[in-house]
């Protein structure tokens, strides 16, 4: 899918494909007049966007389906109006539309935005297989420093991680799986050079380069004498003194 604010002027023309070789078909896939638009002119730029369009199996729903049958303006400006906001889907994701509508002119733009629904039945997976796929939060980091940053390509540089690498380099891109499974690896190898692995169990070298510092609390007391209600009174006079200044 492919929405936004492209800038381009294109007529009546829109890309209908019917196979993703639509190059190699017949001529009756190429772009045509095959919409209805309120805006007539077809610019440079329009002609650059049905080629993309074209280039990626994509279709515009612009005057085209249900909702918005006379191709109406998106764009209003003090020389005029025409249309350059787009919403264009696949084939196959065009068949599952419902409407698509522009929608009124707001106070925030002179751009009217668009509003499309889809006919989608999203299965729910079992309570297990959400279990089974739940992942912990990747642990972020905290650089500290020129001095962090250097240490860190210094262990990226080392032997084993450019064995690594170049390993991952040579690997085939064959399939979907493949390629989570080299994302995966060479997320590990930047995780093995930060000091962040996951694998705690990994006998690879691994290095430390953050050490987790203890926070004391904020209302932490410093004396024996300060209490709860020290703490209390002491909230109060921090909000009255961003009220009034000091």
């Amino acid at each position: 899918m492919l929405v936004g604010d492209l800038n381009a002027r294109t007529g009546t023309i829109n890309f209908t494909p019917s196979s993703r070789d639509w190059m190699d078909e017949k001529i009756m896939n190429a772009p045509a007049s095959c919409r209805a638009s309120k805006d007539p002119v077809l610019n440079e730029r329009g002609n650059k966007f049905i080629d993309l369009l074209s280039s990626c199996n994509l279709t515009l729903l612009n005057g085209s389906v249900v909702g918005d049958i006379f191709g109406e303006f998106t764009c209003f400006k003090y020389n005029g109006q025409s249309v350059a906001d787009y919403m264009a889907v696949t084939p196959n994701l065009k068949s599952l539309v419902k409407w698509f509508k522009v929608l009124s002119l707001t106070d925030l733009s002179d751009h009217k935005p668009l509003l499309c629904k889809f006919s989608v039945k999203v299965p729910l997976l079992p309570a297990e297989l959400i279990e089974k796929l739940y992942q912990k939060a990747p642990t972020k980091p905290k650089w500290d420093g020129d001095a962090t940053t250097q240490e860190f390509i210094a262990n990226l540089n080392r032997d084993d991680q450019a064995a690594r690498l170049l390993e991952l380099s040579a690997s085939p891109l064959e399939n979907t799986e493949n390629i989570y499974s080299l994302n995966d690896k060479f997320i590990n190898i930047l995780e093995n050079s930060l000091g962040t692995e996951r694998n705690p169990n990994s006998s690879e070298h691994k290095v430390k380069l953050f050490s987790k510092k203890k926070r004391r609390s904020k209302f932490r007391p410093k004396q024996k004498w300060f209490d709860a209600e020290c703490i209390t009174t002491k909230r109060e006079l921090n909000k009255l003194t961003r009220r009034y200044g000091r």
